[in-house]
């Protein structure tokens, strides 16, 4: 974990590991080796020069310290947190495969519809099938209970695991490295910062794939929209 932390801490701060390596008075090597985990106990004296290189907060010099205490790191991105399905998934297996068909191709697909007429059922089916088919991870943030804005960053990272770290300057440092389907759900409510919050991460993260659902779209550059209608009776 100590690793992870102070690569993100490094992109946070848009530098590259030579710099820091200049700046902490320490070696590329030693730098790099810390950043892959080959290192996983440094000395409290060369966290402190790390600190001071990078200009860390008292707080974010004391995670790092903390970081540095335990044995073994912790997965960052869960390989895939989808709920199981309860109930069987039917009739709408043309929409999947429509779906994944942009998904290949494009960074942004919002199913849009009215309430309960299946857009959750259908994007967890989506992140199942590419699940299974595709080597990234794949996560689910769900929306619905969330009330203020400014939890967005919040849910998400708790979804991706990034559970120490609400702010979406660190978000997004963390996802630049990251190949991840994330599944964002029931966005109606809070669609317009949401948008602002998507917008930034697809600018920085190029291999970051969002699936949102929602009443009605997010309205920014590069979403495509697929409506998801009524079943048909038979």
């Amino acid at each position: 974990m100590f690793g992870e932390l102070l690569r993100q801490h490094r992109l946070a701060a848009g530098i590259p590991q030579e710099t820091l390596a200049e700046r902490a008075g320490l070696s590329v090597e030693t730098i790099s080796a810390l950043e892959r985990g080959a290192r996983q106990k440094p000395y409290l004296d060369t966290i402190a020069q790390l600190s001071r290189a990078l200009d860390l907060s008292t707080d974010d010099r004391a995670e790092l310290e903390r970081a540095a205490s335990r044995r073994s790191a912790i997965p960052a991105v869960p390989v895939n947190n989808l709920p199981e399905e309860i109930s069987s998934f039917v009739d709408r297996e043309h929409d999947v495969v429509k779906i994944i068909q942009i998904l290949t191709a494009h960074r942004l697909l919002t199913l849009v519809g009215i309430g309960g007429i299946g857009k959750t059922r259908l994007a967890l089916r989506v992140g199942k099938e590419l699940a299974n088919t595709r080597s990234c991870g794949t996560c689910f943030v769900d929306f619905a209970p969330i009330r203020d804005a400014l939890q967005i960053t919040s849910a998400i990272s708790d979804g991706i695991g990034l559970h120490s770290s609400p702010d979406l300057r660190r978000l997004i440092a963390f996802l630049r490295r990251k190949t991840i389907l994330v599944i964002l759900d029931n966005c109606e409510h809070l669609v317009d910062d949401i948008a602002l919050t998507v917008e930034g991460i697809l600018r920085a993260c190029p291999n970051v794939t969002i699936l949102a659902t929602s009443r009605e779209p997010l309205s920014i550059a590069g979403e495509h929209v697929h409506r998801v209608t009524p079943l048909e009776l038979t």
